[in-house]
């Protein structure tokens, strides 16, 4: 019996199939860097691990993203229809294998070059060819099924428990740690989050004067942070905010530096008292008068913490 020509579609599809999982196994062992594994628990936003990437040098931190974004709805109709129609194409009722001729049917495309046919009178020859028939059929059901899967569960996020009247939560983030700060006039260990700084902790500066502070965990911090600052003329309580997103740089371990020149803070000559608010981003103090809570009141250790420097600044 002479073989028919092979079937396009037979062809196309499993090694489209293949190229696409090959794909998505380079994006999944890219993705092993900690801010994939952030973006997995719902600490970090798939944009924040983008810019991230790319500032730690990934040229192509988008493929990993994809392997965190679902399928959006016409890719997943185009993967499932195109499956779904080779499924049909290749399906058969096992009743009738029965009794069919042991050539090999004109629409399958064997993996391997198939062995003389046995003799009519051979007893396992029905066996092999049925085993031949379905391997192409099983690999096509096994790629749907990995599709499906990834269709049917959640992208990103872990979620804790029922909701409740407020919906599901995400997992509860791991507590701040303690923080010191650093002041180009060496360490300076302040005595609490709301307590007055160390003598050694007041500096002098001019307008063009360049300074350098660094927020310092005492163990590598996870999940993101920020910091927000304030400026209180003389040590008193009514406070200004500053603008310090373009002065700041913060590390994956939480270590936060705010560098510039003092002009840049925005200040005029005089005596200030400089309070730097380390924590969560959705969580730091939006107003000065947040950051001046009494002594006897205990810190928010588990949202942000306090850290304050008292500066002059002469004409």
């Amino acid at each position: 019996m002479s073989e028919a020509p092979p079937n396009e579609l037979d062809d196309e599809l499993p090694t489209a199939l293949g190229e696409y999982l090959r794909e998505r196994e380079q994006a999944r062992v890219a993705a092993r860097a900690p801010e994939w594994e952030a973006v997995a628990s719902g600490k970090l936003s798939v944009d924040a691990a983008i810019a991230r990437r790319e500032a730690a040098g990934d040229d192509h931190p988008g493929r990993a993203a994809e392997y965190f974004r679902p399928f959006d709805a016409d890719e997943t109709s185009a993967l499932v229809g195109a499956l779904m129609a080779g499924l049909d194409g290749h399906a058969a009722d096992p009743n009738e294998d029965e009794g069919e001729d042991e050539g090999e049917p004109s629409n399958v495309i064997p993996l391997v070059k198939p062995a003389p046919a046995p003799e009519p009178s051979a007893p396992d020859s029905d066996s092999d060819s049925r085993t031949s028939r379905w391997l192409p059929v099983a690999l096509i059901v096994a790629a749907a099924a990995a599709v499906l899967l990834w269709w049917v569960v959640p992208g990103q996020g872990s979620l804790d428990g029922g909701g409740g009247d407020d919906g599901p939560k995400l997992a509860q983030r791991d507590a701040l740690p303690s923080y010191t700060l650093e002041t180009d006039g060496g360490l300076t260990q302040l005595r609490g989050d709301t307590g007055d700084p160390s003598p050694a902790s007041e500096h002098r500066y001019r307008l063009h004067t360049p300074f350098d502070w660094i927020l310092r965990p005492s163990v590598d911090a996870s999940g993101e942070v920020a910091v927000r600052g304030f400026a209180f003329v003389n040590g008193g309580d009514v406070g200004q905010p500053l603008q310090l997103d373009a002065l700041t740089q913060i590390a994956e371990s939480g270590v936060v530096r705010v560098s510039g020149t003092i002009g840049q803070l925005g200040l005029a000559p005089g005596r200030y008292a400089i309070a730097l608010a380390v924590g969560r981003p959705d969580a730091l103090p939006a107003t000065a008068a947040e950051v001046t809570a009494p002594a006897d009141q205990p810190a928010n250790e588990h949202a942000w913490a306090v850290r304050r420097v008292e500066i002059t600044i002469e004409e």
